[in-house]
């Protein structure tokens, strides 16, 4: 039998990758002899390698109930190669039969589904999330614009320009988001950990992904802080002040 070099650095810690060279291993139910180490081999769509023992066809000829996977590399179409790949195969064992025959890319298709369904699927909660967190905060700014509209007519009344208004009603939302972020960013490297199973190539705890997630969550509260200090930077004292009372 052969092992792939992953199975010998894990068999064999400490040793060099051709010690495991003669080392006899328990494997299918029975003690074989490693002659070879063969390089590892991405046996998933995602490129991990894994633990592989390899074992001779031939010592299996007589035992039916397992699969044997064939590659083939090509340029030709699958209708015009598969009759080719039948006959090799028949003429390898006559009794193996070709089952499921699919191109590369399907099986990396299949492969993938999974990760994709739960990728739109966590997208359309993230966006579900967002526009309630939005609508959320523009109704608390609005909220709280109305409740200080008799100091905000004071302050118009007594000269402040549409622009100290807006920035008035900006630190307060200033306040609101800077807690929320941080609240959110907290949340996230306490939570990310039950989501690294459905992460790819980064995890959830990745600096990129918390700044960026901080920085549009900024960008989205900001535009829905923009039309409550729009509408009390334009409100008339005289209106402002009444209805407050």
């Amino acid at each position: 039998m052969q092992d792939s070099a992953n199975f010998a650095r894990t068999a064999f810690p400490g040793a060099p990758i051709e010690g495991a060279l003669g080392q006899r291993v328990r494997a299918a139910g029975r003690e074989l002899d490693i002659i070879g180490v063969a390089g590892d081999v991405a046996l998933d769509v995602y490129g991990s390698p894994t633990m592989v023992v390899y074992h001779p066809h031939r010592q299996f000829a007589g035992n039916r109930n397992w699969a044997l996977t064939q590659v083939v590399a090509t340029g030709r179409s699958p209708e015009e190669l598969l009759p080719e790949v039948r006959r090799e195969v028949a003429a390898l064992d006559p009794e193996l039969v070709v089952h499921r025959p699919a191109t590369m890319a399907d099986v990396m298709d299949r492969g993938t589904s999974r990760a994709r369904f739960v990728l739109v699927l966590m997208g359309s909660f993230a966006a579900v999330a967002l526009a309630l967190a939005s609508f959320g905060l523009y109704g608390v700014l609005a909220y709280a614009v109305r409740q200080r509209s008799t100091e905000i007519g004071i302050r118009i009344a007594l000269g402040a320009t549409a622009g100290q208004v807006r920035a008035l009603v900006f630190r307060q939302a200033a306040a609101v988001i800077g807690l929320g972020i941080v609240a959110g960013v907290a949340g996230a490297l306490v939570l990310g950990r039950w989501l690294a199973a459905l992460a790819f190539g980064i995890a959830p705890s990745d600096p990129r992904v918390l700044i960026a997630s901080a920085v549009m969550l900024g960008l989205v509260a900001l535009i829905a802080t923009w039309l409550p200090a729009q509408r009390a930077a334009r409100a008339e004292p005289r209106t402002a002040m009444q209805d407050g009372h």
